[in-house]
This record gives structure tokens, C-alpha cells and sequence, in this order.
């Protein structure tokens, strides 16, 4: 008999924990394995790359308590009011109460869930897209599993965790995933309770997946000179918003170049607004959401990755299957992926990406 698995995501919108999913399932025997998807909604541009054996799923009448997971409980308890449902708006303000007092929305989410039917029947149960609160309180309450594991792909010191639902809820799993050992560490710095049932589990990256995906793709139109790439969301923690000023460095120095960002997000206008005070539109190019990027990887000079934070650079490690000299700043993971001569760690500063970019550069000249 297969057993049965459950993933709970938020969606499949192109970024690093949806793609480490898609890696991981990749690796799954479905002869063995019944999987399911288990999704807020059902959107995103990696949707399509699921594989049809994987079922999916999306939360029940999540639309009916989406505001009250997204939107400030304040926001929704006026919301509630306005339309009369007056019972819900004391409700939901009781339990914010509880929050403000605990500084835990343990007990928030399990009011705004109360009401949603059980999943059973799982071997496992997983709350893939961690940390994230909601997912987290779901699984343990809502999900009926033999074992449970909660995934944790970032640097939880840097991303905002509240520790103190972490600290009451994560002791409740079967095991704890971590992408990587620092990031492990910080963890269990952090929780120290949790130790034996965490580990290091480095995100999947299928090397002949990339390879063969670069021979369909597309890649940079008309330019065969330097080419820097950072693939990522546009969003603070991935620092993109750094680019332009390294970029204007570089150029005053006299190297002649072009950086191509693939990625789309919330910071995309405060980039483009820079990109002009600096006059680099023809240097700085923002390409866009790809779901295949590697293509562009293939043809690169030079990869550069500049996040604020970090649990494993799945981006780093796509960028080594193409053997390109990298330069990262010193996030969680980095010191484990990036050894060899052509990789270079730098701190988080224009004045430090510059550099090491420039000795790369040097390198390759020379």
C-alpha cells in the first residue's frame, strides 16, 4: 500500500521554496507515494510544473477567512462590524487581545480554523513553506497524520519568526528540516528544546534538470559581452535594491557590462526609480518572472547574489550547475555551498559586491 503524503504550501508563485518543492518531488517514487499538494490557492507560474501524479488541493473556504490570515485582525475585525457580523468581530478582537498580551497568534489561527474539517488518513503530514505561522497551526491542529514534519528554509533570526509561537509549537513535531547547517544552528539557538528532532536537509537541485532545460530557454537578445545575473523574487530580503548603486560603482571605474535581474516583486518600481537617478538603463535590465531560467545561466559571466537573508541559495547552487564564478553576500548557507576559487562572500554594501565582482572580473581576464 503507498503511503500517503501532505505538503501545505501558500502557492506556487516562482520563487525558491515553490521551486525546492518541485525539486524535492521530482526525487518521490509515486509507486511508492501518494502525494498531495495542499495550497491556500491555486495559482502561481510554477502551478504548471507540478507533476500530474501530485494532487492538489486548496484549503476549504479559504477565500471566507483569507482576510483574517493576511489582512492586520483590527483591519478585519472593522470589516466584520460593517457587515454586521458582530459576533465575528468580538471574536476575532478577543483573540488579537490574546495575542497582544502572548505575542503568540497560536490561539488566533485555531479560532479563525475551528470550523474547518479535519484531513485524515496521512503517513505524513508536512508544513512545507516554513516558517509561516498559519501553515504551521494547520498542520498540528487540522491534519490527522502519523508524523509530522515542519520545513524551515530560511535564516528565522533575519525573517521575521515570532519565537514565541515556534517556541510552544515546534517541539510538537516528529522532525524538523532545516536547509542548511547554519541555519540549523541559529534555529536551535533560538529553541534549543527542539535539538534532537532537527536536521539539516539541503534543498534538492537536479543538475540534468537544469542542463537540459538550458538547451529549450531563452536567453539575453544582442549583447555578448559581461553578463552579470541575479535570478530572484524582487522583494527586500533578496537586496536587489543594492544592484544600481554596485552597478553605477562599477561603471565609474570603466568596466563595461550588463545585469540582467530575473524575478518580479514589491520592489521592482523602488529599482526602476534608481535604475533612472542613476542613468543605467541600458546597464541595469529587469527581465521579468522566468520559469526557465537557465538558459540565461548557461550564457552568463558572472553570477551575483545579494540577499539580506537567506536558508539555502537555491539560486546559488542552479548557478554552480553551470560552473559560473559566483559572488554571494554572507547569508545563511552561503559558507556551505560557495568553496571553491571562482566563489567569493562578501558582506551586505555596494563598496563590498564591487569588489568582489571586480576581482572576478579581473580573474577572468586574466
Amino acid at each position: 500500500m503507498k503511503q500517503k503524503i501532505l505538503f501545505m504550501m501558500i502557492d506556487m508563485n516562482v520563487g525558491g521554496t515553490e521551486k525546492a518543492f518541485l525539486n524535492l518531488v521530482s526525487e518521490i517514487d509515486f509507486t511508492k507515494y501518494d502525494v498531495t499538494l495542499l495550497l491556500l490557492e491555486e495559482k502561481g507560474g510554477f502551478l504548471k510544473d507540478v507533476p500530474n501524479e501530485v494532487q492538489i488541493e486548496t484549503l476549504e473556504n479559504y477565500e471566507q477567512i483569507k482576510d483574517e490570515i493576511m489582512l492586520p485582525p483590527l483591519v478585519c475585525a472593522k470589516k466584520a462590524m460593517h457587515i454586521k457580523k458582530y459576533l465575528k468581530a468580538v471574536g476575532i478582537l478577543f483573540y488579537h487581545i490574546i495575542f497582544k498580551i502572548s505575542n503568540d497568534r497560536t490561539s488566533y489561527y485555531k479560532y479563525i480554523i475551528r470550523k474547518l474539517k479535519k484531513k485524515e488518513g496521512y503517513d505524513v503530514a508536512i508544513a512545507f513553506a516554513g516558517p509561516m505561522e498559519f501553515i504551521t497551526t494547520y498542520i498540528l491542529e487540522k491534519v490527522e497524520a502519523n508524523k509530522k514534519i515542519q520545513w524551515i528554509h530560511f535564516d528565522i533570526s533575519k525573517n521575521g519568526t515570532n519565537l514565541k509561537h515556534a517556541r510552544r509549537n515546534y517541539p510538537k513535531f516528529n522532525k524538523i528540516f532545516v536547509v542548511s547547517d547554519q541555519a540549523k544552528q541559529i534555529l536551535i539557538d533560538a529553541i534549543p528544546s527542539i535539538d534532537k528532532i532537527t536536521e539539516t536537509k539541503q534543498n534538492v537541485v537536479s543538475e540534468a534538470a537544469c542542463l537540459k532545460l538550458a538547451e529549450v530557454g531563452e536567453t539575453y537578445r544582442n549583447y555578448d559581452g559581461i553578463k552579470i545575473l541575479t535570478v530572484g523574487r524582487l522583494y527586500r530580503e533578496k537586496g536587489q535594491d543594492i544592484i544600481p548603486e554596485v552597478a553605477r560603482q562599477l561603471k565609474r571605474e570603466g568596466y563595461d557590462f550588463k545585469w540582467y535581474l530575473i524575478g518580479e516583486g514589491s520592489i521592482r518600481k523602488e529599482i526602476e526609480k534608481k535604475i533612472e537617478e542613476y542613468e543605467l538603463k541600458d546597464t541595469v535590465i529587469l527581465l521579468g518572472t522566468k520559469t526557465n531560467p537557465y538558459r540565461f545561466y548557461k550564457d552568463a559571466t558572472i553570477y551575483v547574489q545579494t540577499s539580506r537573508q537567506e536558508g539555502f541559495g537555491i539560486t546559488i547552487a542552479e548557478a554552480k550547475v553551470f560552473k559560473l564564478p559566483i559572488v554571494s553576500t554572507d547569508v545563511a548557507g552561503a559558507r556551505e555551498q560557495l568553496k571553491e576559487k571562482n566563489e567569493i562572500i562578501v558582506q551586505f554594501a555596494p563598496d563590498e559586491l564591487a569588489k568582489g565582482i571586480k576581482k572576478l572580473l579581473e580573474k577572468s581576464r586574466g
